[in-house]
């Protein structure tokens, strides 16, 4: 499998993990010191990543489809891919089915490392194009 095949891969697991297991496992996709969240706001480690993940699954029953378009790669050596993805996202609160309201498009600017022979996320920032970004702090 090419390393662009097994890029493409990754993408699709961290979605189907987010829409299907409530986020869990995601924080495995990163490196130690991964880093995932806005550019001024995030999560460092997988043990934050895990904990915004947490969080969001205390909130109660989220519906979502993350569908993120194929990544364009900018640069590429050995260890190291750098590349865009956009972020088409639909979600809701509550069992479903809900309405197919897009509800953002953003860049996800990711940092691919290869650790071990298997890519990971260094990064993923996201950058929001078009919508709301979703407020998912759990409420009181």
């Amino acid at each position: 499998m090419s390393d662009y095949e097994q890029i493409l891969r990754l993408n699709a697991q961290f979605s189907w993990l987010i829409d299907h297991k409530n986020g869990e496992g995601v924080p495995d996709l990163f490196t130690d010191d991964g880093y995932y969240g806005f550019e001024n706001q995030g999560a460092t480690g997988r043990e934050e990543i895990k904990a915004f993940y947490d969080m969001r699954k205390a909130r109660g029953h989220r519906v979502s489809r993350h569908i993120f378009s194929p990544v364009c790669i900018h640069e590429e050596t050995a260890d190291r891919i750098t590349g865009t993805t956009m972020l088409t996202l639909i979600a809701a609160d509550g069992e479903g089915p809900h309405p197919a309201d897009i509800h953002v498009i953003t860049d996800y600017r990711d940092e691919y490392v290869k650790v071990d022979g298997e890519w990971k996320y260094k990064s993923r920032v996201i950058y929001p194009i078009f919508g709301d970004i979703p407020d998912l702090q759990v409420k009181q």
